[in-house]
């Protein structure tokens, strides 16, 4: 299902931006408002190629720590940002009263393609959105891009197999209907618009 959105950019002011999302009248979130402003991974204000709701950007924090002894980002750590996205995304779904002991999910698989390293000043982002759901799992995607020389530019691309999974009963169990269809009203698969 597609979103409709129109951007709106405050002229006085270049770094704060506002994005309208129109749903269908069948869900319940049929207008949601978005703003950003400095210091707030809600919208990419600067990549004028993209026009994405808040919960599908995330700019992960690169530590110190994360630095191996190359001078780049370890590839373990990648796992780590990735993970801090999904779970950004997710809020953004269903919100963080979510109750996910008893609606909770496990890790099956992650893949990644690594195409160029990540520095420890680098600007980057990623973008994650769900390319599949079944009865008890589902796909959760993501691409993370660099901005440099004006543009932005892949650095790597995964992939995590979900299985939906209850902790208190301590089995697998198929998504609650609330999820599938908050994820199918917010739309499944890539976003047309990433480079």
């Amino acid at each position: 299902m597609k979103r409709t959105m129109q951007r709106n950019l405050v002229p006085e002011q270049d770094h704060i931006c506002s994005l309208r999302c129109s749903f269908p009248k069948t869900s319940e979130w049929q207008s949601e408002f978005l703003a950003f402003d400095k210091g707030t991974c809600y919208y990419f204000c600067s990549m004028k190629e993209f026009e994405l709701p808040a919960c599908q950007v995330y700019q992960p924090e690169i530590r110190f720590v994360d630095i191996d002894a190359a001078g780049i980002v370890n590839n373990a750590v990648y796992f780590n940002y990735f993970e801090q996205s999904r779970i950004h995304f997710f809020e953004g779904i269903v919100g963080r009263k979510w109750d996910w002991n008893e609606a909770g999910m496990v890790i099956a698989r992650h893949e990644i393609d690594y195409r160029l390293p990540i520095l420890f000043n680098d600007d980057v982002r990623i973008i994650t959105w769900i390319e599949k759901i079944g009865t008890k799992s589902m796909v959760a995607a993501y691409e993370l891009v660099k901005h440099t020389d004006g543009a932005w530019h892949p650095l790597a691309s995964a992939r995590t197999v979900l299985v939906s999974f209850n902790h208190r009963e301590g089995a697998s169990t198929p998504w609650p209907q609330v999820l599938t269809e908050a994820l199918t009203t917010f739309g499944i698969g890539r976003p047309d618009n990433l480079v």
